[in-house]
């Protein structure tokens, strides 16, 4: 065959398993880019309705984490055609899975219940497992949607039998997100925190950023749940911009819910509070928003930035004089200042990063703050870095 005959198609497929691995790491923009180039290529070569069906699913998947549903319906019934059409029933049981999830999204858990409930028999003649245990957890989701708890935890629980027995860990973040998720709503909170732990841990291990985002979204919601207002508002203000960062926006369903699990933290803190606490969590990369999920991560690790500082200061009581602290602590808050790490404090010093941690805890308990950034406020205020010279 000649070479010009052979190029289009593997440039094609080429485009999609990069496409395919863009979506898995979270980064759908890119995604989107490459299944639109691929796309467009197959359409161009005659015959291969099949990966034209799977093209189309996958940039609906896509389309549908940047929120954009309607664009994701048109492309996830595309490939439902296609695939019918052909007979291809992978393809087919993809589509009817990712149409339900559409369905649930607006509301109508038992449309949603019949597109899973036909995807489920497709994979399971085909002795697809992650696609088995990815249709019992969309189920789980219907039920839970639907207020069906006890039906929901059996659904979860069969995907995750599945999960230890292959191995397929994507599945395996969603059922144990879904049953945190019901241990949530029954006020079981230590399961809770268990279940959404387990699962943002493995979505951590297998870089599945909407798996990171999602446990943390509920670990965040719990800490509110418990009373923990600030880390329930810092973690929420990371996963924000872990979405920003991925192109990847809320659902309207899934938003609204978020939003009401943190009402109670956010009418804990004042406004100035709020904004404080909002600045660091956007400042947090995305492991130590996870540490800060998974083990509640003290403020006094937390880095600054200069733009942190500027939003703190409403929050921060100035009036505190300088004398309240020890000549190290005033060395210290002169460095947190400067943006320093309490690693690069201990290094400036020559003390032990947990002797400086222990500094900043003080600082913060005599100044009465709450947060690196207050103390990088308050000794920009009064001059510190000066009086330390």
């Amino acid at each position: 065959m000649p070479q010009q005959a052979i190029l289009p198609p593997i440039r094609a497929a080429a485009l999609c398993a990069a496409g395919n691995l863009a979506a898995k790491q979270g980064d759908y923009i890119s995604a989107r880019s490459f299944l639109v180039e691929s796309l467009a290529l197959w359409r161009t070569i005659p015959g291969d309705e099949q990966a034209m069906a799977m093209v189309l699913d996958d940039l609906g998947f896509v389309q549908y984490r940047q929120g954009e549903q309607i664009e994701a319906q048109r492309s996830y019934e595309a490939s439902l055609v296609l695939a019918r059409r052909i007979g291809f029933d992978y393809g087919t049981g993809r589509a009817l899975n990712h149409l339900g999830l559409l369905a649930l999204d607006t509301g109508d858990h038992a449309a949603a219940r019949e597109l899973f409930e036909e995807a489920l028999p497709l994979f399971k003649t085909t002795d697809d497992t992650l696609n088995v245990a990815m249709s019992l957890c969309y189920l789980g989701s219907a039920s839970l949607v639907a207020g069906a708890l006890a039906p929901a935890q059996a659904w979860y629980e069969r995907a995750l039998s599945y999960t230890e027995h292959s191995g397929v860990r994507r599945a395996r973040v969603m059922a144990l997100a879904g049953l945190g998720e019901i241990a949530f709503v029954r006020e079981e909170y230590e399961s809770a925190h268990g279940f959404y732990a387990e699962s943002l841990s493995t979505a951590h291990r297998d870089a599945d950023y909407q798996g990171v985002i999602n446990g943390i979204e509920g670990l965040a919601a719990l800490a509110a749940a418990c009373g923990e207002a600030a880390r329930a508002l810092r973690l929420a203000a990371a996963v924000d911009q872990l979405r920003i960062a991925l192109g990847a926006p809320a659902l309207p369903a899934e938003a609204a819910r978020f939003a009401r699990r943190l009402g109670g933290a956010r009418r804990a803190c004042s406004d100035d509070l709020s904004k404080a606490l909002q600045v660091e969590g956007r400042i947090m990369s995305v492991d130590m928003a996870i540490e800060h999920a998974l083990a509640g991560t003290s403020v006094a690790s937390i880095p600054v930035t200069i733009g942190a500082v500027v939003a703190a200061e409403r929050a921060t009581s100035m009036e505190e004089p300088t004398e309240a602290l020890t000549p190290r602590e005033r060395e210290v808050a002169a460095l947190i200042a400067l943006g320093h790490t309490n690693r690069r404090i201990a290094e400036a010093l020559s003390i032990t990063e947990r002797t400086a941690g222990t500094h900043v805890t003080h600082i913060l308990g005599k100044l009465v703050l709450t947060s690196r950034v207050q103390i990088a406020a308050w000794a920009i205020k009064h001059r510190v870095n000066e009086l330390s010279e």
